[in-house]
């Protein structure tokens, strides 16, 4: 086994686990916090979260370029250049943050009045608008480190200090709602961890690059222009995600409610979290990935998609038929049903969240090597498009037309216009994809949709839910297992059993 793929497995073993606790955790936590802040203040968070979203574009793309730049030129003879990439980026990254603190703090005034708010409720608005922009803005350098990790496959460290800094944020959040501080609890934990995040990041990037060093003199605009130049595109690209994934909850705080807000964003926690969750199969393999494309390995590549896209399908098939028959069993539970947005808001969300993944398994082969244009240009496209139906179907459906909107944007974009182009840049026709695929992926598609006519007609009737799950579980992991895992793969599972 490559050393490459050493690390790709233990940091999906460490991803996986990390966002299993990371998302029960925040899952545990979300009905405390409800109960101190009640449904319009989470309203309002949640806002202002998506509204930091937007300041956060301001980034210009540095954080997500810089782990590829540092991937590319990954050896020996790079370290100067490494360090010039890190020093760069950081530096770039505190004027950014310091703009968003001085923007943050001015919107404050006015964001209160932009949104469907309590009068009540207003001054409370603006001062935690007010620190939030605070929390936010100087959580930017850090990413930069961060960025140098995860760039030289370090993964499992990176998402372990993660999870480390996100419990310690969550802890003290707690601590501080407990002391009635009520929705300021919120950021000014996140102010106080974020600042101790600094060491800690400037730490392990150290350990994993002994060569670090953080200097003035590393700083020239030449170099960070040249930076800005790759991130351009990927800012583009990133403010377009930005746009897709933030607007719903302005345009329906905007025009509906708060408390709306608090509806659909509970109700698309399930499929979010599992999102993130399968995410992590390709986001985990970018570094190597843009590793072999800076060594111009495409046939490596190939394989890799050949590999991990029926893994990833497989998956996501199953999680959507659980969001569409169990989430409101799940919101029930969490955090009552009066809170659940219905089955048919339900059912869109889960359709969105297996036509997004398709879309993200192609994005990472483009992005990885920095073939950022198409990406880039069908987001964009995707954004706008988002925004239009959005707004035009509110009226109509409400909560409901916000989210067909999202789901009808991204089918006739992204969903098959990057899958298309990646197609391309691997050397594969469309054709010869649709056959690689029609077993793997083909029949398991066919399987779901029979599943789903099934256990829809079973529920109807009445059959016990939890015998409907256990049946389900055991369907997926078969679908899995049959079509999911290739050959080898299968092998590597069995030896790890026999051990």
């Amino acid at each position: 086994m490559s050393n490459r793929t050493e690390k790709y497995i233990k940091g999906l073993t460490s991803t996986t686990f990390q966002k299993i606790l990371t998302k029960s955790i925040g899952f545990l936590v979300t009905p405390i916090i409800l109960s101190y802040l009640g449904q319009e203040e989470y309203g309002i968070w949640i806002i202002i979260g998506s509204f930091l979203g937007y300041m956060g574009l301001m980034d210009f793309g540095i954080t997500g370029s810089v782990t590829q730049l540092i991937a590319k030129n990954d050896n020996k003879e790079n370290i100067e250049k490494i360090n010039i990439i890190v020093n760069n980026s950081f530096f770039l990254q505190i004027i950014i943050g310091f703009i968003i603190i001085i923007l943050g703090i001015g919107c404050s005034f006015i964001f209160p009045n932009l949104f469907d708010i309590n009068p009540s409720s207003k001054e409370t608005a603006f001062m935690a608008f007010f620190l939030a922009s605070i929390g936010y803005g100087i959580s930017f350098p850090p990413k930069t480190l961060k960025g140098l990790i995860r760039g030289r496959q370090y993964i499992s460290l990176s998402i372990w200090l993660e999870f480390f800094i996100f419990l310690l944020t969550t802890l003290l959040n707690l601590y501080f709602l407990s002391l009635g501080l009520g929705l300021l609890a919120l950021p000014i934990g996140t102010i106080i961890i974020r600042i101790l995040s600094y060491f800690l990041f400037y730490k392990m990037a150290k350990k994993t690059f002994p060569q670090l060093k953080i200097s003035l003199s590393y700083f020239k605009w030449k170099d960070a222009k040249s930076i800005l130049n790759i991130s351009g595109i990927w800012f583009i690209g990133s403010m377009s995600a930005v746009i897709i994934y933030t607007s719903d909850t302005l345009i329906i705080g905007s025009i509906l409610s708060t408390g709306a807000v608090t509806i659909y964003a509970l109700t698309f926690r399930l499929s979010e979290v599992f999102r993130e969750f399968i995410y992590t199969f390709n986001t985990t393999a970018m570094p190597g990935i843009g590793q072999l494309a800076g060594e111009g390995q495409v046939d490596k590549i190939k394989n890799i998609l050949l590999t991990m896209f029926p893994l990833v399908i497989n998956t996501t098939l199953g999680i959507t038929l659980f969001i569409i028959f169990f989430n409101q069993d799940f919101m029930k539970i969490w955090v009552g049903i009066e809170l659940y947005g219905g089955d048919n808001l339900n059912l869109i969300f889960a359709l969105t969240l297996f036509t997004s993944v398709i879309f993200h398994s192609f994005s990472i082969i483009l992005s990885s090597g920095l073939n950022l244009k198409t990406v880039t240009t069908s987001r964009v496209i995707e954004a706008i498009l988002n925004i239009i139906l959005s707004l035009i179907l509110i009226q109509y459906y409400g909560v409901l037309g916000v989210a067909l909107g999202t789901l009808f944007a991204n089918i006739l974009t992204s969903f098959w216009i990057v899958p298309t182009f990646s197609c391309k840049y691997l050397n594969i026709s469309f054709k010869q994809f649709i056959e690689e695929f029609k077993v793997n992926i083909g029949i398991p598609i066919i399987l779901t949709l029979i599943y789903y006519f099934v256990f829809k007609y079973a529920i109807e009737v009445g059959y016990n839910k939890g015998l409907l799950l256990s049946i389900l579980i055991l369907l997926s992991l078969s679908n899995f297992w049959i079509f999911g895992l290739n050959k080898t793969l299968k092998g590597k599972v069995l030896a790890k059993i026999r051990r």
